[in-house]
């Protein structure tokens, strides 16, 4: 991990040098946008870019930028930068984000195509329009194993859905896990014991909080 501090107007100028050709003044017009909207947070400036690419102000073939008329203000509009960009999401490949939010920051394809009954050709399409969109990554070299890009791409698939629909999910999940790894139920402890306990069921969370605490012992 390598920690990014802000990145100043010089910085941010080199950016959207590498994606327009426009006049100066016009890129000095981008710069300040973009350092008024992000206040030159990495990660922020890069979904600030991605949401306008996706919704037209910046056209990559064109090599042209035409900045939002009115500033976003962060870090207050984070949630729904992010939130504008998974609404652009197919419906298939939102219910995947929204399963895999759930599971956690790291989930495996085997798990969100049981939970969620689609086949596993849909599960995997699904799963390449969230790459494409450099929501999630891959982080094993099979393609079967996949994280959030980043753990607020995560926060905010999580927090956008209705409490009893993470409740329900919560539930799922720790069922599926269950019958999926039912020979390997103490490595699973912990986990179960989180979805049981956030899907609201207590007296099978409180079994697995023991499993888990007698195998972190063993």
């Amino acid at each position: 991990a390598v920690a990014l501090g802000p990145l100043e107007p010089p910085a941010i100028e080199e950016i959207v040098y590498q994606f327009v050709d426009d006049e100066r003044d016009d890129r000095a017009a981008i710069v300040r946008y973009l350092f008024d909207s992000s206040d030159g947070n990495p990660f922020f400036l890069g979904e600030v870019i991605a949401n306008d690419r996706e919704s037209g102000f910046l056209d990559d073939a064109a090599r042209r930028w035409r900045p939002r008329q009115t500033p976003v203000d962060s870090p207050l509009s984070l949630t729904s930068t992010l939130s504008a960009r998974l609404a652009r999401l197919s419906q298939r490949a939102r219910s995947v984000a929204e399963v895999a939010s759930v599971i956690g920051r790291s989930f495996s394809a085997e798990l969100v195509r049981e939970v969620t009954g689609i086949d596993e050709r849909t599960t995997l399409d699904s799963l390449g329009e969230l790459i494409d969109r450099r929501l999630i990554r891959e982080v094993d070299p099979a393609g079967t194993d996949f994280a959030f890009s980043h753990q607020l791409i995560q926060q905010t698939v999580y927090g956008g859905l209705y409490p009893e629909a993470r409740q329900r999910r919560h539930r799922r999940i720790g069922n599926v896990i269950e019958e999926l790894y039912s020979d390997q139920r103490e490595q699973f402890a912990a986990e179960l014991a989180s979805h049981f306990d956030r899907g609201g069921e207590n007296e099978r969370a409180a079994e697995y909080y023991c499993l888990a605490a007698r195998h972190a012992l063993t």
